[in-house]
């Protein structure tokens, strides 16, 4: 599945793919929590869930399963911390999905095949 063409039309950003994926696993019955630190309202940063490094952006949960989400455009890359958390994840059975919001339903849909209809648009 792809995202559809307006949301191609210009380049997506860090951010823009954070809300992409939040509202298509929304939108398909799952919950997204941000893992990462930002800033609070009114009161400088707050915590995310854990706030450590190398923690991917976004823990997921729908039909049964959690994974996580490190999201990735354009030419980022995995940090080194990232990259530990991705090798153990993988060794101890954790699904971590590193890339965009296409990654992220092409993820979706091989764990889930013939589940995903529409996602966005």
């Amino acid at each position: 599945m792809e995202t559809p063409a307006k949301y191609q039309t210009a380049r997506r950003t860090h951010k823009t793919e954070l809300a992409l994926i939040r509202k298509a696993i929304g939108r398909l019955g799952g919950y997204v929590y941000t893992t990462h630190q930002g800033p609070g309202p009114g009161r400088g940063r707050r915590k995310g869930l854990w706030g450590s490094k190398g923690i991917p952006d976004l823990f997921c949960m729908m039909w049964g399963r959690s994974f996580f989400v490190e999201v990735k455009v354009g030419r980022d890359s995995l940090r080194p911390e990232q990259r530990e958390f991705v090798d153990v994840g993988k060794a101890h059975g954790v699904k971590v999905v590193v890339g965009d919001c296409d990654a992220v339903l092409h993820a979706i849909q091989n764990w889930f095949p013939g589940r995903i209809h529409v996602a966005l648009g």
